[in-house]
């Protein structure tokens, strides 16, 4: 809204003024692409009941001023907002009852808007306040308020006294409405100018020469009507520049004072009302004016303010969404929504401020065995939305607890990984919720020690002996795995040594005992041992002779059958054996060339006649140590063909073409021959053969006629044993 420029005279004589339409030139059309907006000339304009508002009072302009065309005027559409206090019909603007209204001219898509307001008749007789209007003009406005014995006023301006009384004189306070708002006057009346009036019959403006009036003894104060802002100071007051104006009819509004009836305002509802909003949320709040309770107020009709503890971020944004920090302290908070057009007319909601309830967030796994040197993976999810992992953009990881500068780390994605040298048993991972850092969650990560066991743990080595030694590693699967071993404990110098686990002590050897160990080459403090007792060896002797198999049976006939002795021995005595051949009696055998054993080897000839022989391995060191096995002789059988059988079963062969080979499996015992005679049939030309191989031909000249053929397999030792496949020639 801009400055108000009033003729406070004309606009209370009460007119009605039309509106006239005119017609749009081709000058008006260009204008209109022109204009930039619209907005009043003036500011609010105070009317009486009854009256109407006259053109200059309710002036609007089109902004650039150039593109202003009295057809774009013409053009504006009138809208009140309280019809009970300023009607508009047809472009006459009447008002109607007490009150104030909004306004509003469009065109164009642009709005502007003026308040207008209407005081009510008194006749009352109660004590008042003597109120001054400055239009601007250079005209006062003494306006009596309440009724009731008032003083002389004397207002001085370039030693042009313009004066009116009341009343006897006093100190009295008056009431200044100007640019900056309605101001309070406190001023020393001129008893020696009082004169007598009828308070009650008069409503006087007071013309004045000059533009300026003597504030020397003036103290401005804001405050008086709804609305305007607060403010203070002292000063001249300006009149404007037209000093030049008449009285009115001063009996046309006789007794009526200047009071305004609030309880006619319409109210703001905002909704919801109480409401209740958690620490660290958000709420939607909306406004209706009581008189229009079906449209919703916009960010550029209101304007929102809330009322928090004045260390939080709390604040409302201009569409009336409620933001509560969860830092806000206070229990209650007050949303207010103000109308921008009328400073007055406002609604609150009550707000209650709730703890927040945070929602867990958990890390899984959790609780978690880790090894040195291990990666792995965790994830997180809010208990708002278990079934949705959390990623990156949501929570920032850190892990806690590691021992000095190692590389522990866990990156963004969430996976961890333990630095090989890593020497915490405990650390401690940690998802803190980006968007609320009070929301975490931690899993604690059990690192476990990589440890080496040396097995067998014990062992006695005799001197010269050796002893096999293994390392298991136990949590250690992600660290090198290189295997360091050594005597850490040997002093003699002696070439007992210890590698790959293998150790060899040598017959020289001083020392009683050995500690073995193994250890990580990667890290040596992580290690095992086993500790090893060094006995002298014991004289050479042999403990036993064992024979496998121990019964056997072969055929005469230069069969074999192949024996194997064990011999346990001590003290490096010879494991060899010697062997030989026993009679069932138990008597040496003789007859080399019917059977014979070397190497364990049994031959038996086809001139063997016993049918029981003995065979014995006797050591070598010892020939009291011996072991014996026992061998059945038996004759081979008679020579004998078991079957025949002919492969493929089933075959085709072409005219003409390549050679089909058919093969026969002979099954025979005691020697009889595997040979086969074969043989074709069915075949009505002689070129068609079969050779000794099992190669069948069929000649091209085979007549038609001829579908199929038989081959037939016959053993050579046994003519009854023979086998057949079909032929089918195309």
């Amino acid at each position: 809204m801009k400055s108000l420029s009033v003729n406070l005279a004309s606009f209370l004589l009460a007119g009605m003024m039309m509106f006239v339409g005119v017609s749009c030139s081709d000058d008006d059309k260009e204008k209109v692409t022109e204009m930039t907006g619209i907005e009043f000339v003036g500011d609010d304009v105070i009317l009486w009941e009854g009256s109407a508002a006259p053109k200059d009072v309710l002036a609007v302009a089109i902004q650039p001023p150039d593109a202003s065309t009295d057809a774009l005027l013409a053009m504006v559409q009138w809208s009140s907002n309280n019809p009970s206090v300023v009607a508009i019909a047809n472009g006459v603007f009447t008002v109607v009852g007490s009150g104030v209204a909004t306004v509003t001219a469009s065109l164009m898509g642009e709005t502007a808007f003026v308040n207008v307001y209407v005081p009510v008749a008194s006749l009352t007789t109660q004590e008042g306040t003597v109120n001054l209007r400055l239009s601007g003009t250079g005209q006062a406005s003494v306006i009596w308020d309440a009724g009731g014995d008032v003083e002389q006023l004397d207002l001085t301006a370039g030693g042009v006294t313009c004066s009116r009384s009341f009343t006897a004189a006093a100190t009295r306070t008056v009431y200044v409405a100007g640019g900056e708002g309605l101001k309070s006057v406190t001023f020393s009346g001129n008893e020696a100018t009082a004169a007598q009036v009828n308070p009650l019959s008069k409503l006087t403006y007071l013309n004045c020469a000059d533009n300026q009036l003597n504030a020397a003894a003036l103290t401005a104060v804001i405050g008086g009507l709804p609305g305007y802002p607060a403010n203070s100071g002292t000063g001249t007051i300006n009149l404007g520049d037209n000093p030049g104006a008449s009285a009115i009819d001063e009996s046309a509004v006789t007794g009526k004072g200047w009071q305004f009836e609030t309880d006619d305002l319409p109210e703001i509802i905002v909704s919801p009302n109480p409401a209740s909003v958690e620490q660290g949320q958000s709420q939607m709040f909306t406004a209706v004016l009581s008189t229009e309770p079906d449209r919703g107020l916009t960010s550029d009709e209101v304007e929102w303010t809330v009322s928090k503890d004045g260390n939080s971020n709390t604040f409302i944004d201009a569409n009336g969404m409620l933001h509560v920090m969860s830092e806000e302290a206070a229990t209650t908070v007050t949303v207010t929504a103000t109308l921008k057009s009328d400073g007055r007319v406002s609604g609150t909601a009550t707000v209650t401020v709730t703890a927040s309830v945070l929602p867990t967030l958990a890390v899984t796994p959790n609780p978690v065995n880790m090894q040195r040197g291990e990666s792995k993976m965790f994830t997180a999810v809010l208990s708002t939305a278990p079934d949705t992992e959390l990623t990156s953009m949501d929570v920032d990881w850190t892990v806690s607890g590691k021992v000095g500068n190692t590389n522990t780390y866990i990156d963004a994605r969430g996976s961890l990984t333990i630095a090989p040298d890593e020497t915490a048993t405990t650390l401690t991972v940690t998802a803190t919720l980006i968007s609320d850092e009070r929301v975490s969650g931690t899993a604690t990560v059990t690192i476990l020690k990589p440890t080496i066991t040396v097995s067998p743990a014990t062992a006695s080595v005799q001197k010269g002996g050796e002893q096999e030694f293994e390392a298991i590693l136990t949590n250690a699967d992600y660290l090198p795995q290189e295997i360091e071993w050594s005597l850490p404990d040997k002093e003699s110098s002696t070439n007992t040594y210890v590698r790959s686990g293998l150790l060899a002590v040598m017959l020289d050897e001083t020392a009683t005992t050995l500690t073995v160990r193994a250890a990580l080459a990667f890290d040596k403090s992580i290690f095992g041992e086993a500790k090893v007792t060094i006995t002298d060896p014991p004289a050479p002797s042999v403990t036993s002779v064992t024979v496998s198999p121990k019964t056997a049976t072969v055929e005469k006939g230069g069969q074999s059958q192949q024996f194997v002795a064990t011999v346990v021995v001590t003290g490096g005595a010879s494991q060899e054996v010697t062997w030989s051949l026993h009679t069932a009696t138990g008597q040496p055998y003789n007859n080399p060339n019917s059977a014979n054993i070397h190497d364990g080897l049994l031959s038996v000839m086809a001139t063997e006649t016993n049918t029981t022989l003995i065979v014995r391995a006797t050591a070598v060191d010892d020939n009291s140590k011996w072991d014996e096995a026992t061998v059945t002789i038996t004759n081979p059988p008679a020579p004998a063909v078991i079957s025949v059988t002919v492969s493929p079963e089933t075959a085709t062969v072409t005219r003409g073409g390549n050679p089909f080979q058919f093969t026969a499996t002979v099954v025979v015992t005691g020697g009889a021959s595997q040979e086969v005679n074969w043989s074709v049939t069915g075949n009505a030309n002689p070129g068609t053969t079969i050779n000794a191989n099992g190669q069948l031909t069929v000649t091209p000249n085979e007549p038609p006629t001829t579908t199929t053929l038989t081959v037939r397999a016959t053993a050579v030792d046994d003519n009854s044993k023979w086998d057949e496949a079909t032929v089918t020639i195309n």
